[in-house]
């Protein structure tokens, strides 16, 4: 069940995603009537869009371990490090589908690391490219669209490049149990920022979990059912309903 596999980690910080809303509208591809103002910001779908300036960057910042789950272990020194992305070259880009498909935003050339405290890379890996999915309204008080709105990106990282980990049981115990060179990750995002004059405009929350990859698993989803809503409101959600996914779960579900 690859990220639901112990030994995993749980992070927890904030992402930049940081689109050019210039794309947004397929009218703006034609060289032939497109208008200076089509780069300016505009209310809605008007001139440019809300962010036309935009670098297409997708980063992670701020990010932290949580907790670890591993043989009974709740604590590891790997707990409250760094999850942070490429020092080394441009960090990951977000794009569309397509101008009119905007429902499907895929990651592109995303780097994952783990830092220790003495800025060391302990774990390095490319986040395979990967189209969010579950896009639902799980926080209507902050707003319409996507300031109200939560989605999840599930993949592997791939290359994946191991520093001097002996000083952490934890990453020692990920290292021996995943295959193929490979990790797989799974993390959610929520309370983005869609408003110029914040100082956290382009960011939101995100948390997620680092686990093992398996040769022969899905990398871009669970093999389990979706649990079905009550509420109407709340989104259907994959599920391997095992004892450990439900301690999975039910951790994972205070994090927020």
């Amino acid at each position: 069940m690859s990220y639901l596999h112990r030994p995993r980690l749980y992070f927890a910080g904030r992402f930049q995603a940081d689109p050019s809303t210039v794309n947004n509208d397929p009218t703006h591809y034609n060289n032939a009537t497109f208008q200076p103002n089509f780069q300016l910001p505009g209310a809605g779908a008007t001139n440019g869009w809300w962010n036309p300036d935009g670098t297409g960057m997708f980063r992670f910042y701020g990010c932290k371990v949580t907790a670890v789950d591993f043989d009974g272990a709740a604590t590891d020194p790997v707990v409250g490090l760094a999850v942070s992305d490429s020092n080394d070259r441009v960090a990951g880009k977000i794009v569309d589908l397509d101008p009119q498909q905007q429902l499907v935003s895929q990651i592109w050339g995303f780097q994952v690391r783990i830092v220790g405290a003495d800025n060391q890379c302990l774990v390095r890996g490319d986040f395979r490219p990967a189209a969010f999915t579950d896009l639902w309204t799980r926080a209507t008080a902050q707003g319409d669209g996507d300031a109200g709105s939560g989605a999840c990106w599930q993949s592997v990282l791939e290359n994946v490049e191991w520093g001097e980990v002996s000083g952490s049981p934890f990453l020692s115990a990920l290292k021996a149990a995943t295959q193929g060179g490979k990790l797989s990750i799974k993390f959610n995002v929520d309370g983005y920022s869609l408003l110029s004059t914040d100082p956290e405009f382009t960011t939101g929350r995100v948390v997620g979990v680092i686990g093992p990859y398996q040769e022969g698993e899905p990398a871009n989803f669970s093999p389990g059912r979706h649990v079905v809503p009550v509420i109407q409101a709340v989104n259907f959600f994959p599920a391997w309903w095992t004892r450990s996914a439900e301690s999975w779960w039910r951790t994972s579900a205070t994090r927020w």
